[in-house]
Order: C-alpha cells, then structure tokens, then sequence
C-alpha cells in the first residue's frame, strides 16, 4: 500500500463541542437549581429532580474526552473518563449503520454520533479491515420491520416518555402522602401573637407565636365572622392554652412550622384527619391523571409500533409517526 493511501487512512474522530456546550449549560442551570434546593430545603422530588438531571448534562460535557484514532493497522479508542483501549479491526464483531454507526468491539459498544467529524469514514475504513464482522443496516434490523433508521432512539423515547409517567405517579404520591399522628410533636402555650399573613381560595394562613416557642407557625382558618373563628379569637384574648401538633421535617426558609392539628380546652380548630382526607381526594386525582396519561403512552407505543412494523401498509400513517429522514424505503417519504 502507497504511503498515500496509508495517510488517507489515518485520522481520528471526535464529536461535535456543541455537544459539551449544551451540557455544560444545562449542567450550570440544574446544579444551580439543585444547590438552591438544597440550601432552601425546598423538598426532596424537587432535589432529587434536579440532581438526576445533572447526570445527563455532566455525561453530555465528558463527550468532549472522547476520541477515535486510527489508522490501518488498528485504532485507539479514548472514552469519557480519557481512558485509551487499544483496538485491531480483527477484534471488531459487528458494525451498525444507520443514522449513527454503533461499532460493537469485544465487550464495548463504541458509539458514532452522527455529527462527529469523520465519523462516516472511520466507518467504511472499519468496514474494509474487518473481513470477520458482522454487518447490520436499517434494512436488516428486525425492530419495526427493518421500516426505519434507528430503531433505537424510536424505543430510548418509548422509555423516557413511560419513566416520565411513572416518576410523575412517583411525585403525586410522594407531596401528597398522608401524615400519621406518631410522626407529629405536640407543643402546648397561649398564643402570644397572631396576624394573617396570605390567602387562598376560601382559607387564610395564620401566623401565630406560641408562649414558651422560639420558632413560629402557621396555620390556614376558614375566613372570619364563622363561630369557630370567633370561638378561636375568644380563647386567645383569654390567653387560654392551646395544644398544636406539627411535623419536625416540615420547616419554611422562614424557620416556622405548619400546625396540622390544634384544639383548645377540648375544641378541635384544625383536625388532621380533614388534612388527611383533602390529600387522599387530591391524590386520588392525581393518580387518575397518571392513569390516562399511561393510557395514552400505552396506546401511542401499541399504535405508533404496528404503524411503523407496516409502513407498507400505511405509508401516509407512517409520515404521521416518523420524520421522513428516518423513514427507510424512500417510496414512503413522499
């Protein structure tokens, strides 16, 4: 072979910076939302949210580590971590084309974006030191008929879309859990002070001061001129004792407290039972939402799948489903 030809031969690869770039700005955005959340103790889902999607965006910035060089006698693969393996052509098992070439090599699967430079040629050098390997294209691919390019990135969204469902269902029982009475602490005090602080829909927020309590609390009342309101501001100009229960874990950047159940002298103002019962109404809603939107995934995937299995068949249904650069048999584009 001619020193010129083994030159044409060499090269390396490498994916595109915009990748890193995008990364490196949602990975800005989400650490920043999930350092928040955490100084702020705005709430476990919202924590934990923020943190999983800083593990995407961290994996879309390491990219830029990634390398391919080769030549013809081999190829020397740089992943993520700049970790170098070491490759000859005889070593490769099977090659994937589609819109992305997947290049499966002893126990790794070395990935080739489409937007990486020289990603295309590497591929058919590959291709051509590789008498051993087997090759797959969209045409031979048995997932959906071989009907469309990447098959792969049809079901990564099938997925994503029903973890998306169930992490919802996730979040819905999780903030709108019901609390038992052993997880509460009781204090007891007159109210010392009291002023409304906010309002919604038919209730006010409290904001009381208990004798005895450094910290505050906070409660929401039916609005005034109701006799359980006026029995309330009876029994604090009487300066009469009142026993509150309220969660340790539920405290506001404010340093107060909500008070989930309170009584004075035998006389239930706030009960936690009606708190209860208003979350498993509010849950039980959320949940039927969850439902039909997992009806819905479900039937999207069972219709979008026999759709594109038969785009033969129903090649004006399959455009409806599949954008026309995916779309395999070029008859079907039009």
């Amino acid at each position: 072979m001619s020193k010129k030809k083994v030159r044409k031969q060499c090269g390396n690869v490498t994916l595109s910076p915009l990748v890193a770039v995008i990364g490196a700005i949602g990975l800005i955005f989400f650490l920043t939302l999930f350092i928040i959340a955490v100084v702020t103790k705005a709430g476990a889902v919202l924590t934990v949210i923020a943190g999983l999607f800083c593990l995407p965006c961290l994996f879309m910035v390491l990219t830029v580590n990634q390398r391919i060089d080769y030549t013809p006698e081999g190829f020397v693969y740089r992943d993520m971590l700049r970790i170098r393996h070491s490759y000859s052509y005889s070593q490769i098992k099977k090659i994937r084309y589609s819109k992305d070439v997947y290049i499966f090599v002893g126990r790794r699967i070395i990935l080739i974006d489409s937007m990486a430079e020289n990603g295309r040629k590497f591929a058919r050098i590959a291709a051509q030191y590789s008498p051993k390997a087997k090759f797959i294209t969209d045409e031979h691919s048995k997932l959906f008929g071989g009907n469309v390019a990447n098959p792969g990135e049809f079901i990564f969204v099938y997925v994503l879309m029903g973890l998306l469902i169930l992490g919802l269902c996730g979040i819905v029982l999780y903030e709108l859990r019901e609390i038992n009475t052993g997880e509460l602490e009781a204090v007891t005090g007159h109210i010392s002070e009291y002023y409304f602080d906010e309002a919604d829909e038919g209730s006010r927020r409290v904001k009381i001061k208990l004798s005895g309590c450094e910290y505050g609390f906070y409660l929401w009342v039916t609005e005034p001129d109701t006799p359980a309101y006026e029995a309330f501001l009876q029994n604090v100009r009487e300066e009469k004792e009142f026993e509150a229960l309220y969660l340790p874990s539920d405290k506001t950047s404010e340093g107060e407290y909500r008070i989930y159940e309170l009584s004075c002298g035998g006389t239930l103002y706030i009960s936690l039972d009606e708190y209860n019962s208003g979350m498993r109404n509010d849950r039980d809603t959320g949940l039927l939402l969850c439902g039909g939107l997992l009806l819905l995934w479900l039937l999207y995937v069972a219709v979008s799948s026999y759709v594109m299995c038969n785009g033969e068949k129903y090649p004006r249904l399959l455009r409806l489903f599949v954008k026309p650069e995916y779309i395999v048999n070029k008859k079907f584009r039009k």
